[in-house]
């Protein structure tokens, strides 16, 4: 009985703790790639591209920014689209802004001149 209540107590903190890892993952954005302090930030309410970008201190002088790609899951789906950082981040094209949700990794690849 007592090797049977440890197994469930074991078994419970796994489930809690695969959970609160969820949570935290949930409400941030990660970018990885050519950002000039790739990193993971605390997602806020109206959180667009720009205030990431400002964050991180733009792209590298190496970032294929138009060529980056933001990666969400939704609904348990991965789905992953365009953005155009270097327009929005050096030519200042405000129309290249776009939200971000909770979760989202921005990803900047590396351009191969």
């Amino acid at each position: 009985m007592q090797e049977t209540l440890e197994q469930l107590l074991g078994y419970l903190r796994g489930v809690w703790r695969r959970r609160w890892l969820a949570l935290i993952v949930a409400w941030v954005v990660t970018v990885v790639g050519e950002a000039a302090k790739p990193q993971t930030l605390n997602y806020r309410e109206n959180m667009s591209l720009i205030d990431v970008m400002i964050t991180v201190g733009g792209i590298t002088d190496f970032a294929a920014g138009n060529k980056a790609t933001v990666l969400r899951v939704t609904d348990g789906k991965a789905q992953q689209f365009g953005v155009r950082l270097e327009d929005l981040v050096k030519a200042g094209d405000i129309s290249a802004n776009v939200e971000m949700q909770p979760g989202d990794v921005l990803i900047i690849p590396e351009s191969w001149f």
